[in-house]
């Protein structure tokens, strides 16, 4: 109750001087108002930097490649930059690939005449994208989902072509080979037009997954998602080590086995009786008269085998003793067939073949398809299964004027049954094309009947990354440089911005600290001079059963409330004066053509800071004269009263 009774006397008292309790509400007023002008003043300012940057989404890209030390793009680098990196949206390599489009209906040539009107095949230049791409979003335009078979066209070619949103194209690409150049075809579906204005670019944006099935096409691999096979060209055959035959008790010298070494090879006495045989080529009793040494790439272990692909007859100058050398693998067993191919490739002008149980069991270097050397048991085409649910076809071949091989048999049982499987000799590169496409380091393209290398990932040269927002462009440039990959954005200009923003910062609060110290004086000054004209009737109030707590918060709560009427004031003022400042007269007007535009923007946050600057001002400029109007003596104040 008697707080409330110190209130109502508070209200009381303010009406009662509110002549110059108004002086007093300007005064504070324009105390804080030039502290919320400089608010709205660096808030404007960094605004109108950071415009031009918020219009476009190109503020936010940042385009980056690998450096010297950097890691290569590929797809499953591109995926994992995007969940390490900071803030950032997405990540689209900037690739491009040009094509021919054309309608379905229409063959992809230069200009072909329909009876629905000129239609023709359009150069255009394909660009990487991926659903939520921002500068396609900004256009009004993007792919909605993953699918591959959805582009996105410019206006002028969709015009030039009679398309539309939501109608089929065609896509031809074109590569050239050894022998001719190739196109291949697929259909894609126009997700959407993007409007160019006056511009007559030939451009469109696809899945970046489509223009990787394109790139792996075009350098010869398979476009397993697109059907398209491959160039043709077999993978290089690679052999897990090489079989060294000499004549003789002396083999290898020393000098030999180092030079091998000296060219990164180990050397080792061969034990194995089918490798000592050939499989079973070589003449039992002819074997003693033979020492068979074999070379394999430093490192290279039976269960981490380290691949070479150099030419026997290289490896054959490399030393001194009269010797040949042969490409091996290890011979293939095909459970389904029972058959063990082994594959034997040795020139035709070589001692080695003189003991063979048959001169022409042994292929020469130039055979290299998919062929076997008849036998008694298999003298026709026959299919052997691949993993995978393939199957290649082996043709027959007549090795000079015999019709089959005939004496062969295993050097080893093989079988898990025990027994012998039927041994095939085959080229010695498609058994070391099959041996890696067992293992899964080759391919094979049915289409074409050949093995071929596994397309390796793409490599992008650039991508660009959007960040969550141009604030976040510098955090997302540091990270890039620390993995060491070359950056441009505008994360120079954006750090400029954020630089001002922080100096205008600092000087706002040091303008404003100067300016609230000096409203602490101002105020101080003001309530003392009012507090002693009102002396005598503190003295009545003291008699009257005032305490010196009572008069303090009359004192105080006059003052809080001079504070926010104050703050609403200078709040007023100031929307008064940005739209005034932000106002821009005609060009034409001579009266007021002086007039700067200036931007000036107030938000809620700034109206609180003055709200709070100002009543915290009046509050505590009125500390010292509540406290020294609470310990004046009643009877002193209402003597002293009478006189002021």
């Amino acid at each position: 109750m008697r707080w409330a009774y110190y209130l109502k006397l508070a209200v009381l008292d303010f009406a009662r001087l509110w002549a110059s309790t108004q002086h007093h509400v300007i005064i504070v007023a324009g105390i804080v108002l030039p502290i919320l002008l400089l608010l709205g003043l660096k808030r404007g300012h960094v605004a109108e930097l950071r415009s031009e940057l918020l219009r476009s989404p190109t503020g936010r890209q940042v385009t980056f490649w690998s450096g010297q030390q950097g890691e290569l793009m590929q797809a499953d680098s591109i995926e994992r930059l995007s969940s390490e990196l900071p803030a950032v949206e997405i990540i689209i390599p900037d690739v491009d690939r040009i094509v021919q489009v054309s309608s379905l209906g229409s063959p992809a040539s230069p200009s072909v005449a329909q009876d629905a009107g000129s239609r023709e095949a359009v150069s255009v230049t394909l660009c990487a994208t991926r659903a939520g791409d921002p500068v396609l979003q900004q256009a009004g335009c993007g792919l909605q989902g993953k699918k591959i078979d959805e582009i996105v066209l410019a206006q002028t070619v969709a015009e030039r072509l009679h398309l539309g949103q939501g109608d089929q194209c065609r896509i031809t690409v074109r590569r050239r080979t050894e022998d001719s150049d190739e196109t291949a075809e697929t259909t894609a579906t126009i997700a959407a037009i993007l409007q160019q204005g006056d511009t007559n670019n030939a451009i469109g944006f696809a899945q970046f997954e489509l223009l990787d099935q394109f790139e792996q096409w075009i350098r010869g691999y398979s476009a397993t998602k697109l059907g398209w096979s491959s160039s043709g060209t077999p993978a290089p055959p690679r052999y897990v080590e090489y079989l060294v035959f000499t004549e003789g008790a002396s083999g290898l010298s020393k000098e030999d086995e180092q030079a091998f070494r000296d060219r990164g090879f180990d050397v080792e006495v061969v034990e194995n009786p089918i490798e000592r045989g050939l499989g079973g080529l070589i003449e039992a009793d002819a074997r003693t008269q033979l020492q068979v040494h074999k070379i394999r790439p430093s490192g290279s272990t039976a269960t981490n085998p380290i691949l070479a692909n150099v030419l026997a007859s290289e490896l054959e100058a490399v030393t001194q003793a009269d010797d040949v050398v042969i490409p091996w693998n290890p011979p293939y067993l095909n459970n389904a067939t029972q058959t063990m191919l082994v594959g034997v490739t040795l020139k035709k002008r070589s001692w080695l073949r003189n003991y063979l149980i048959d001169r022409d069991s042994a292929f020469e270097p130039s055979v290299d398809r998919f062929v076997y050397l008849p036998t008694e048991h298999h003298s026709a085409q026959w299919d052997l299964p691949l993993r995978g649910n393939r199957a290649i076809t082996l043709e027959p071949y007549q090795p000079g004027d015999h019709e089959v091989i005939s004496g062969i048999q295993p050097a080893a049982r093989i079988g898990s049954d025990g027994g012998k499987p039927d041994m095939i000799v085959i080229p010695v590169p498609l058994l070391a094309r099959l041996w890696a496409y067992e293992r899964g380091e080759n391919d094979y393209d049915a289409t074409r009947q050949v093995f071929t290398s596994i397309a390796q990932p793409s490599v992008y040269g650039k991508a660009r990354l959007f960040a969550d927002s141009i604030d976040d462009v510098p955090a997302v440039v540091a990270a890039l440089l620390e993995r060491n990959f070359q950056v441009t954005s505008e994360s120079g200009r954006i750090s400029e911005i954020q630089d001002q923003d922080s100096s205008l910062r600092l000087l706002v609060l040091v303008v404003g600290m100067g300016v609230f110290l000096f409203g602490l004086v101002t105020v101080f000054s003001v309530l003392v001079d009012s507090t002693d004209r009102k002396r005598g009737v503190i003295g009545i109030l003291r008699v009257m059963g005032v305490s010196g707590g009572g008069i303090f918060c009359l004192v105080l709560l006059r003052a809080i409330a001079i504070g926010i009427l104050a703050g609403l004031v200078s709040t007023a003022a100031g929307l008064a004066l940005q739209q005034f400042l932000a106002w821009k007269p005609a060009a034409a007007s001579t009266l007021l053509g002086w007039k700067p535009h200036i931007t000036i923007l107030i938000s809620a946050r700034d109206v609180l800071v003055v709200m709070l600057g100002a009543v915290t001002c009046a509050a505590v400029g009125a500390l010292f004269p509540a406290w020294k109007a609470s310990r004046l003596d009643p009877f002193d104040a209402i003597l002293e009263g009478r006189f002021v």
